[in-house]
């Protein structure tokens, strides 16, 4: 049995797809742009998977590819970018350009395949460019899907990677007690999103964490985020005014920059601050502390004048 190319294209209210053994080929772009299409279970009995077959589904979050596939196509899982998790089975011997670009999300590989997948490496199809963690078996997964959020912990480090609510008001949860990190992408370019509150559990904001949110207006950092990643808030241009709390030490570069109204950024602690091009940098040029003890000017050196720099904080 075979489905045929771009069968359910565009079926943007399709949540859940249940395929049945015997099932053979799965189509070019067969479920291209589903945007509301959340997991995928491909039997064993499916040998070829088409190229695009799950391009652009944006709420896809998990993804098992059955024991009969030898091959990831081109595009196959393009720009799905809430996909967290992924298993390549064992007989899986190429994965195609691209098959997994734009997975911004996708933190945890379960490789059982004899492909070497590095995390953080752009080979085999980007599939771990984004990945934090490689596991080889399916009981190993250090991820806790908890309500509408989705967490990693691997026991020593903790993170939300990934939110699924809808409202545009949020309060970040709290987990089990323990502190944890905003992950990269978490909230990149959600336009719905107005108000953030990241409680004090919360100890970093990861890379392009917030990034080209066009609609959040506020934001509290809390009192125990210690680092803003690289990018954190860029082009947030409904952001007028923020508070860097004391607790920060660093903010990676461009963290701020295209936030076009974002006009007072108050710092805390004024002191100690110092700026370099290299974010392993331990020591770098001062930045005296009557240059951002207004917050007005403040805003124009973080956003703008150095924005292309590390800024970390010694004191």
């Amino acid at each position: 049995i075979s489905i045929g190319d771009k069968a359910f294209y565009g079926c943007d209210k399709l949540e859940s797809v249940t395929l049945a053994d015997g099932v053979t080929s799965i189509g070019d772009g067969m479920f291209c742009q589903c945007d509301a299409l959340e997991s995928i279970s491909i039997p064993d009995s499916v040998t070829n998977i088409g190229e695009s077959a799950f391009s652009g589904c944006v709420a896809l979050k998990t993804a098992r590819i059955g024991k009969g596939v030898t091959k990831i196509n081109e595009n196959t899982f393009y720009n799905c970018v809430s996909l967290v998790r992924v298993v390549i089975p064992a007989y899986v011997t190429e994965i195609s350009s691209k098959a997994f670009t734009g997975c911004i999300s996708l933190i945890e590989v379960c490789n059982k395949s004899s492909l070497n997948i590095v995390a953080g490496s752009t080979d085999h199809g980007e599939v771990g460019y984004y990945a934090k963690c490689i596991i080889t078996d399916e009981a190993e997964s250090k991820l806790k899907f908890i309500d509408n959020c989705v967490f990693y912990d691997d026991g020593t480090d903790a993170y939300l990677v990934r939110y699924f609510g809808s409202e545009k008001q949020i309060t970040l949860p709290e987990y089990n007690g323990k502190t944890y990190g905003l992950w990269n992408n978490i909230f990149y370019s959600n336009a719905q999103i107005t108000e953030v509150v990241i409680p004090d559990c919360v100890t970093s904001i990861g890379d392009r964490a917030f990034y080209n949110c066009t609609a959040l207006a506020s934001i509290n950092t809390g009192n125990a985020v210690t680092s803003i990643g690289d990018q954190a808030f860029y082009g947030c241009t409904g952001i007028n005014k923020i508070t860097i709390p004391k607790s920060v030490k660093s903010i990676g570069i461009n963290a701020f920059a295209e936030c076009k109204y974002l006009y007072s950024i108050s710092f805390e602690n004024i002191y100690g601050w110092w700026y370099a091009e290299d974010a392993s940098a331990t020591s770098g040029t001062a930045i005296a502390s009557y240059m951002i003890e207004d917050s007005g000017w403040a805003s124009v050196y973080l956003k703008s004048t150095y924005t292309n720099y590390y800024w970390k904080c010694s004191r």
